[in-house]
């Protein structure tokens, strides 16, 4: 059985702004320790974005299959679920809505290891280290564009 966090932001900017800086899954590589991630351009619905981890000669592809890619538009959240194909099972859900105090960030995941016998370990280790490690990236994305966070939920 997966482990699912949810991570929560009120963002001082418009959810144009915020969809920009979150969906930039290229960027989250700067935050995530011996990582890069490749992400098509544009993100369409079937893409395919990798999240490669090293460690010596060991490499880890979280693939994710992009099953949902709608921006916000005027009166409408914007919404992304990336389904997770490679070493990991599950899937981000990613929602921005406009609120009159700002941008909701909704950002949902529900994580586990396909590796067969290592279900119970890493539902622990997703348990204690998802919300932080997400919320870490979550968090210097929109700070580092600027955008001042309040946090609602997950860290």
């Amino acid at each position: 059985m997966p482990t699912e966090f949810v991570l929560r932001r009120l963002v001082q900017a418009p959810p144009d702004d915020v969809w920009d800086v979150v969906t930039d899954l290229g960027a989250h590589g700067r935050y995530v320790p011996l990582t890069t991630v490749r992400m098509p351009d544009p993100v369409v619905v079937g893409s395919t974005v990798h999240a490669l981890t090293r460690l010596g000669p060991l490499v880890l592809d979280d693939a994710m299959l992009v099953r949902q890619w709608r921006p916000p538009a005027p009166g409408c959240p914007g919404s992304a679920r990336l389904l997770k194909t490679g070493f990991l099972s599950g899937h981000a859900d990613i929602l921005v809505v406009g609120r009159p105090s700002g941008t909701l960030l909704t950002w949902r995941e529900t994580l586990a290891l396909r590796v067969p016998g290592t279900q119970a370990v890493s539902r622990r280790v997703f348990a204690r280290a998802g919300s932080v490690v997400f919320g870490r990236v979550v968090d210097r994305l929109l700070a580092d564009a600027g955008m001042d966070t309040e946090v609602l939920s997950g860290r």
